[in-house]
């Protein structure tokens, strides 16, 4: 019985960790494949589409990796026909 516990345990954590891991990229996709964002990806409306799970702590990065934040938030603008602010 113990031998059987020992083996439980760490699957019952794995699976813990992997049922978070579903339900925060679920819950941030925008009720998954038939959310919003999923939608408006796969519309082809346009030209380019950058989807970003969580803006708060990837924008920085984003910015590092094309150098000109300013520069790719107006580009961006221009192919969505959105005013540049």
């Amino acid at each position: 019985m113990r031998r059987l516990l020992r083996l439980a345990i760490p699957l019952l954590i794995l699976l813990l960790i992997a049922g978070y891991v579903v339900h925060a990229y679920w819950r941030a996709s925008g009720g998954g494949p038939f959310g919003l964002p999923a939608r408006l990806l796969a519309s082809g409306q346009y030209g380019a589409c950058l989807w970003l799970p969580y803006p708060h702590q990837n924008l920085g990065k984003v910015e590092e990796a094309i150098g000109d934040g300013t520069a790719y938030l107006g580009a961006a603008a221009r192919v969505a026909d959105l005013p540049a602010r």
